[in-house]
């Protein structure tokens, strides 16, 4: 009886600190929604972190195919399964599912390799002045940019950054391997291969798990539900009836909200309110775009 009690009180205790940190978000939410922000500078400044952005994506993009070509330069010259490892990284992506299956495949490959070479001995990794040149080089480079898009601290920037973050990363080791493995102990390069591709491959398997519920759609969890609703619900938007239901799924940052209105609502006003209400869920911090569908009924077509 003392144990149910206990759990009981533990159980209203956390419904309460729920309930608490709903009515935070709530203000939070009504305190975007009410600051009056010129809006003539708030669009200028927007444009001009999208142009950053673009530009950083775009330098990356250039850079990395640049990579991919010294890097494989350096792949041949060093006879380095490590090196390999790292050139394999630097695939860029074109759907996020089937290159992930790929990089995940295409270093398996490589462990395979590193494996049939470490039982039968035929390790020859070599690291000449031209390799170490090309590693550091794009190493150094990858971690200035690291420092560039960390610093902006947009959605996208981040992104890059943590890009540029994996490369430093699998390049340090690819170039400690193979060094190692040339000077010292050569089973260094398979074993820094073994790490630079189970690192690889691991990273993409949590991006493909990332990715699926993307593809297939899913709900929003409870509280931001109950966010949006809060919204949704709120009177002083436009003078006509409330919204009766609404429903919501997101993908990612995006949400789609399937609302319910009185059938006799003009469409000039079923029009000012699904607008209004757009614009309102995109000024908060965890939606980034967001889609309003209007219907009369409750069991309608939700993709119509």
């Amino acid at each position: 009886m003392v144990l149910w009690c206990n759990r009981a009180k533990v159980g209203v205790r956390k419904f309460y600190e729920k309930q608490n940190d709903l009515l935070e978000a709530w203000k939070e939410d009504e305190k975007v929604l009410t600051t009056t922000v010129d809006q003539a500078a708030q669009a200028e400044k927007d444009q001009r972190v999208k142009v950053w952005d673009t530009r950083l994506a775009t330098i990356t993009i250039i850079l990395n195919v640049f990579l991919i070509i010294a890097k494989t330069t350096a792949a041949i010259l060093s006879d380095s399964l490590s090196v390999v490892a790292s050139v394999v990284d630097r695939l860029e992506p074109l759907t996020t599912l089937i290159v992930g299956l790929i990089m995940v495949f295409a270093n398996l490959l490589v462990l395979q390799e590193a494996a049939v070479d470490s039982v039968t001995g035929n390790l020859h990794p070599k690291v000449d002045i031209p390799t170490l040149v090309i590693l550091c080089t794009g190493t150094s480079i990858k971690a200035v940019l690291f420092l560039i898009c960390r610093s902006r601290n947009t959605s996208a920037s981040r992104v890059l950054a943590i890009d540029q973050r994996n490369d430093c990363i699998t390049n340090l080791v690819a170039l400690a391997g193979a060094y190692i493995g040339h000077r010292y102990w050569k089973y260094a390069d398979p074993i820094g291969a073994t790490c630079v591709s189970g690192f690889i491959i691991i990273t993409w398997l949590m991006t493909v798990r990332e990715q699926i519920p993307l593809l297939i759609g899913k709900t929003a969890d409870p509280q931001l539900i109950n966010r949006i609703v809060n919204i949704d619900h709120d009177g002083s938007m436009i003078g006509v009836p409330p919204i009766g239901h609404v429903a919501i799924s997101h993908d990612d940052r995006i949400k789609h909200l399937d609302t319910v209105m009185d059938r006799e609502i003009s469409l000039c006003d079923a029009h000012d309110v699904s607008e209004t209400l757009q614009n309102k869920l995109e000024q908060l911090s965890f939606v980034e775009r967001a889609f309003v569908h209007c219907d009369y009924q409750f069991d309608g077509d939700e993709h119509v």
